[in-house]
């Protein structure tokens, strides 16, 4: 849950059914040291967030635990963590870097709650969801997810940086649809930019039939010049351009991690490939220098 609600974008209501709603939520607010892997603006570096625990929450959590339950009680007494409420996790490379998230909550109408509870079990009436709506964040999601670019700098033409930026901010703020387009432009780039190294690779100026051809046939026949997560998954372009055309702003943004993060591979596989090759680069020249030195 803190992960789901950490990588959420403002406003974007995050479902529980109401009859556990309370339980999940004392759960979330109530368990210090929960932990997730993000990056830190302040750092520049991936980190390790804790969560600690809010004082209110926390004394709220001992009176809980502590209440003591007489004879014809009726049952321990109920604390309400349907409430509005924040949660602060620190880093772990520098306990002075902090990002602090502020949720409200939706629950359903306390009369319809009082009378179900009264009535028959053919007579209740059925009770909508508990949302959950992250209403602020420092740093922003933004500058977080941002961070994670410089992992893939180096292979990453300044044009696919700029839509892969878009595309981050554009989902941050909710405009799902609008991040596909973004990130089909991306895989697009990838490509042609195979296409332009096969043409110089073979020494031809032109490829007509390139044009004529579908993507997943395009990406076939380039596949010597293609990262190979898109080499394994062609069919990813087709999701893309179902999120343009097809999918509403809630589809795409259920889909939007998932996307992401194979976009994201299919960079890595570029930045491994581009490293790899400059270890060879060196590895040669030095190998060279080595048996001139010793001939």
């Amino acid at each position: 849950m803190l992960e789901v609600l950490f990588d959420a974008p403002l406003y974007q209501p995050v479902q529980l059914e109401s009859d556990a709603a309370s339980k999940v939520l004392r759960s979330l607010r109530t368990t210090g040291g929960q932990r997730l892997d993000r990056h830190c603006p302040a750092c520049g570096k991936s980190t390790t967030w804790t969560a600690a625990i809010a004082a209110e929450d926390e004394r709220t959590s001992k009176l809980e635990q502590a209440a003591v339950i007489g004879p014809g009680s009726g049952g321990p007494p109920k604390f309400n963590w349907l409430g509005d409420f924040h949660l602060r996790l620190y880093c772990a490379r520098q306990m002075l870097h902090q990002c602090t998230l502020f949720f409200a909550i939706e629950a359903p109408p306390v009369q319809l709650l009082v009378e179900n509870r009264m009535a028959n079990a053919d007579e209740k009436k059925p009770v909508p969801p508990t949302k959950i709506l992250k209403v602020g964040q420092y740093p922003s999601l933004t500058d977080i997810q941002l961070g994670t670019l410089k992992e893939y700098e180096e292979g990453m033409s300044v044009q696919q940086r700029k839509e892969f930026v878009r595309a981050i901010n554009t989902s941050a703020h909710g405009f799902n649809v609008a991040a596909c387009v973004h990130y089909r432009r991306v895989f697009e780039s990838v490509l042609f930019e195979a296409r332009d190294a096969k043409l110089r690779a073979e020494g031809t100026a032109a490829w007509p039939e390139f044009e004529k051809l579908r993507t997943a046939e395009r990406i076939a026949g380039l596949k010597e010049y293609l990262p190979q997560f898109m080499v394994e998954h062609p069919h990813l372009y087709g999701i893309l351009s179902k999120g343009v055309h097809e999918l509403s702003e809630e589809e795409c943004g259920e889909a939007m991690p998932v996307l992401r993060q194979a976009i994201e591979l299919m960079i890595q596989d570029k930045v491994d490939a581009i490293r790899r090759e400059k270890r060879r680069t060196l590895a040669s020249t030095l190998l060279a220098q080595t048996v001139d030195k010793h001939k």
